[in-house]
């Protein structure tokens, strides 16, 4: 297994909704099934809601989300899976990675930690989530 396949195989695991980690990460392994996982990523609505908290609209910008990332635990750099091919699968410089996708690519999933902590950028922007493992700073 890939070093891309276990962070994303950790984040499904810690993330998704019990009744769809399995299919998720059965998707996410090969190329046809991945391709169909990423159309979805526009409307995602598969994850643990125990984990999401929606970023207040005031906060929904690179540098304050940058900043509840890092309050959070973030290190400098992350792994995507997005629905935008020139993303996905990439590992960027976290601060480069939300300056980017930030209201231009949504369908893009940012894993910090894959255990503890990510951030959803979803079509809306009702739909900009940190998806936290445990009692985060907001």
């Amino acid at each position: 297994m890939s070093e891309q396949q276990m962070v994303e195989d950790v984040f499904v695991r810690e993330f998704v909704h019990h009744s769809k980690k399995r299919r998720v990460q059965e998707a996410l392994r090969n190329k046809k099934g991945r391709e169909k996982f990423r159309a979805k990523l526009f409307h995602f609505s598969d994850f643990d809601k125990r984990w999401m908290q929606m970023i207040e609209p005031a906060k929904q910008n690179s540098k304050d989300v940058l900043e509840l990332l890092k309050m959070n635990g973030a290190g400098s750099s992350c792994h995507l899976i997005s629905a935008w091919t020139n993303l996905d699968g990439a590992c960027w410089d976290l601060k480069q990675t939300l300056n980017t996708i930030i209201g231009y690519y949504p369908g893009t999933i940012v894993i910090c930690s894959p255990s503890n902590l990510a951030y959803f950028e979803g079509e809306m922007k009702c739909d900009r989530y940190i998806l936290l493992k445990r009692k985060g700073k907001f």
